[in-house]
C-alpha cells in the first residue's frame, strides 16, 4: 500500500474480521496481551524527532487541543467553587476556631512534648541546638571532616560532637566542639551511641 493512500470497505472490512478473529470480544486485550506490551514499553523514552512530531502533530489538530482543552476544564476547579471554599473555612468556618477540633490538637500537642519531658532531650531537639548545626555545616562547607565527601543534601550530613553530650552536657552548642560528618563516617565514630559510655579496651 502506497504512503498516503485510504483504504477501500473491503480492506477495511478484511481488518475488522482479522481484529475479530484475534479478539472475539472485540478490541479487548487479555492480560497476556497487557504484560507483553507493558514489558515492550518499559524504558521506552521517546527520542527528540519523536517528541518534535508529536508536538507539531498536536499543533497540527485543533480538534486534539481542543479536547485536551475541555478535559482540563472539567478536571480543574472552576473560579467560583475556589472562592466559596476559601470564603467558607474564613472567620468562623475555619475548623481549627472549633471548640472540639483546638481541644484535639492541644491533645496532640501535649502527647508529643510528653515524649521530651527529659531534660536531655528538650536540650537535643533545641532551637539553639539547631542552629549550632547549620553553622557547624556552614562552617564546614558541608564537606565530611573524614572522608572529605562534599554533599548538600542536608539529610545525608550530620554535626558531629567532638566530646559526646553524654559525658560533656555543657558543650552541646561549642563551635569547637562540633565537626560535619557523613552518615557512613559518623556510624563509625568511637562516640556514637553508648561507645562513649562502654568503650572497648584496645
Amino acid at each position: 500500500m502506497r504512503k498516503g493512500s485510504k483504504l477501500t470497505p473491503e480492506q477495511r472490512q478484511l481488518i475488522k474480521d482479522g481484529i475479530k478473529a484475534k479478539w472475539p470480544d472485540g478490541r479487548k486485550l487479555t492480560d497476556e496481551d497487557k504484560a507483553n506490551k507493558s514489558a515492550a514499553r518499559m524504558g521506552w523514552k521517546p527520542s527528540e524527532e519523536t517528541k518534535r512530531k508529536m508536538s507539531e502533530a498536536k499543533k497540527n489538530n485543533p480538534a486534539f487541543i481542543a479536547m485536551v482543552t475541555e478535559r482540563i476544564k472539567q478536571i480543574r476547579p472552576t473560579k467560583e467553587s475556589l472562592a466559596a471554599h476559601y470564603e467558607s473555612i474564613r472567620g468562623e468556618g475555619n475548623p481549627s476556631k472549633r471548640a472540639e477540633v483546638r481541644e484535639k490538637i492541644s491533645d496532640n500537642r501535649k502527647a508529643v512534648w510528653s515524649k521530651m519531658e527529659r531534660t536531655d532531650q528538650k536540650l537535643r531537639h533545641g532551637l539553639e541546638v539547631k542552629r549550632w548545626r547549620m553553622k557547624v555545616l556552614v562552617r564546614d562547607d558541608f564537606t565530611c571532616q573524614l572522608c572529605g565527601e562534599k554533599n548538600y543534601h542536608m539529610d545525608r550530613l550530620v554535626a558531629d560532637h567532638i566530646k559526646p553530650f553524654s559525658l560533656y552536657p555543657d558543650l552541646i552548642a561549642d563551635m569547637n566542639n562540633g565537626r560535619t560528618l557523613c552518615k557512613p563516617c559518623h556510624l563509625k565514630t568511637k562516640t556514637y551511641g553508648t561507645r562513649a559510655l562502654f568503650p572497648k579496651e584496645e
